[in-house]
């Protein structure tokens, strides 16, 4: 997955080192690779197990505690 996303974080663009499910785990998500994408560690940390609305592909920092 960090290779496929250019080691990008897909919610905000910075250098990502560590895979996140869209839908967590936690929430019934799978481990494929429809379901992962590369994550900074500061939003995978805030994302935890949340879900996205539908059609957003971005954390903004204020929604996320990321400011």
């Amino acid at each position: 997955m960090l290779a496929r996303d250019g080691y990008r974080c897909r919610y905000c663009g910075r250098y990502a080192s560590q895979v996140d499910h869209v839908v967590p785990r936690a929430r019934g998500g799978q481990d494929t690779t429809a379901n992962c994408v590369a994550a900074c560690e500061p939003c995978n940390r805030a994302k935890r197990d949340k879900v996205l609305p539908r059609g957003t592909q971005e954390i903004s920092g204020s929604s996320w505690g990321l400011d």
